[in-house]
């Protein structure tokens, strides 16, 4: 019994996905991505128009947070958070990093 657990947990559970749906995965997401900065782009166009940049700004700003949030939530559960800057802080990688923090 417990070897056929050490040999299931080492299984991956679903097939690994091929490389063409990798592909597709990746074009939509920038897709979504480009319709995104589109809308945004065109609600500050519109709030221009009416006066209401300010407004519109802060609207998005206060938007921004919570989707911020959700969406390392949502990394954390995927398990697909990049956590190498907070284990590793001063290795080679992380080097440029830490300088645009102390820039700031």
């Amino acid at each position: 019994m417990l070897r056929e657990y050490l040999r299931s947990v080492g299984q991956p559970s679903e097939p690994r996905p091929t490389a063409r749906k990798l592909i597709w995965a990746s074009r939509l997401v920038t897709l979504a991505h480009g319709l995104g900065v589109l809308l945004v782009l065109l609600i500050c166009y519109l709030a221009y128009g009416l006066g209401q940049l300010g407004t519109a700004v802060s609207v998005l700003m206060l938007l921004a947070c919570p989707l911020a949030i959700i969406d390392r939530l949502w990394r954390a559960y995927r398990k697909t958070l990049e956590l190498r800057l907070v284990r590793r802080p001063f290795s080679r990688d992380a080097r440029w990093y830490l300088l645009q923090c102390l820039n700031r």
